[in-house]
């Protein structure tokens, strides 16, 4: 159980007019509970959530969900939940809101091999968005699936992927802007011995845009990161080198919007 309270004064300028366009103060307020239940191989996990938002809305969020242990090393699991997220703190708008439900399952029944699924659905509504004005509701679904190896001399690899179709809810068209096709690849290297690590990892993002932005989604981002550790005591300084954006690829989802292109970074880190 707990209580959140959040004190804000929200302001908003014009620097090229040299003009305050407009304030407002904020109180806000929630109370929440959570649990777990189990029985046997079956954990219920249910929550609920009162707050004040701030902006002249009361809401009332819960959730509802369930993991069973089928195997040893393979669990399903789903839940439903009502949530929201504010607007503009300098908009007088109702908050959007969702209900959402999951399923699916994770499991390392395969030899080396960690696995996980999940199936998703969602539908929105008091939507504020200012690009896409008409657009009120939406429904929005699909699946994600994960992949991760066990360490074989210090590597390992893990990769996701995920589908969405989100579509207007009053009109059934596709929304743009809205990624169909995302995904995320890392190889990671960590030995122990000689303090050495280093993470390779790759975005793809398929923007789902439409001709007039310029989208570039042809290629995938990869960043490089070592660090290595000077000694092997628990608050030794490590060394750390990065390259972001190795290949200096271009993705991004509107033409005035570019990404950065391949820049560098490296220090030392100390923990204490």
């Amino acid at each position: 159980m707990g209580v959140d309270y959040q004190h804000d004064t929200v302001s908003q300028r014009v620097t090229l007019l040299q003009a305050d366009l407009d304030e407002r103060v904020m109180d806000r307020w929630g109370v929440y509970t959570n649990g777990a239940y189990t029985i046997g191989d079956l954990t219920i996990l249910p929550g609920i959530r009162f707050d004040d938002t701030g902006i002249e809305s009361n809401l009332l969020s819960y959730t509802l969900g369930a993991t069973y242990q089928l195997t040893e090393k393979t669990v399903l699991r789903c839940y439903g939940a009502k949530g929201y997220s504010l607007p503009n703190a300098l908009r007088v708008k109702p908050p959007e809101q969702v209900w959402t439900a999951q399923v699916g399952a994770e499991s390392s029944e395969l030899p080396y091999v960690w696995l996980k699924g999940t199936f998703f659905y969602n539908q929105l509504w008091d939507i504020d968005n200012a690009y896409i004005p008409d657009l009120k509701q939406a429904v929005r679904q699909g699946g994600e699936f994960e992949v991760r190896t066990v360490p074989l001399y210090g590597l390992f690899f893990t990769a996701g992927y995920t589908f969405t179709d989100a579509r207007n809810r009053e009109t059934n068209e596709r929304i743009k802007t809205v990624p169909v096709h995302s995904a995320k690849l890392s190889l990671q290297y960590d030995d122990s011995h000689t303090g050495l690590r280093g993470v390779l990892t790759g975005n793809y993002v398929r923007w789902n845009t439409p001709p007039e932005n310029g989208a570039r989604d042809a290629s995938v981002l990869w960043d490089l990161s070592l660090t290595k550790s000077i000694s092997l005591r628990e608050y030794a300084p490590e060394l750390f080198f990065t390259v972001h954006n190795v290949f200096d690829n271009s993705q991004y989802q509107l033409f005035m919007l570019e990404n950065t292109g391949r820049w560098l970074e490296g220090g030392m880190r100390f923990k204490f």
